[in-house]
């Protein structure tokens, strides 16, 4: 019967129902994310290119060096980090940023939850 459900029918069908529903959870999470990131780190960070403001500019900050953004006045403990900014490392930070880097001056406790990090880093990724 060509209308029939054959095993291999089912199972492109329900790859693709994973699809779908991968590609909603992703949405979900950027969604999260950006309000992550309006609650806890707006106030001090801009996601705008070259505009910093009590801290610096996280446009990009994926793949960026730790303090490198040019014109912000780091810490001197930020300055000696030599983080290289990626998912595990903004994880770390994001976690407790005092124990990460012990001595720089961003006034933020952390963000414990780890499924809200994985948002709040998702969401930044995306903004370059």
């Amino acid at each position: 019967m060509a209308g029939a459900l054959t095993p291999r029918r089912r199972a492109l069908l329900a790859a693709g129902a994973a699809l779908l529903l991968a590609g909603h959870a992703g949405l979900a999470a950027a969604a999260d994310g950006a309000d992550l990131f309006a609650t806890h780190c707006a106030e001090c960070h801009s996601l705008r290119e070259g505009r910093d403001k009590v801290g610096p500019s996280l446009f990009g900050i994926n793949g960026r060096t730790a303090a490198a953004s040019a014109g912000f006045a780091y810490s001197e403990a930020m300055r000696r980090s030599a983080i290289q900014w990626n998912g595990l490392t903004l994880d770390a930070y994001l976690e407790a940023p005092a124990a990460r880097v012990p001595g720089n001056r961003m006034g933020f406790g952390g963000l414990p939850d780890a499924a809200e990090r994985k948002a709040l880093i998702a969401y930044l990724a995306g903004i370059k």
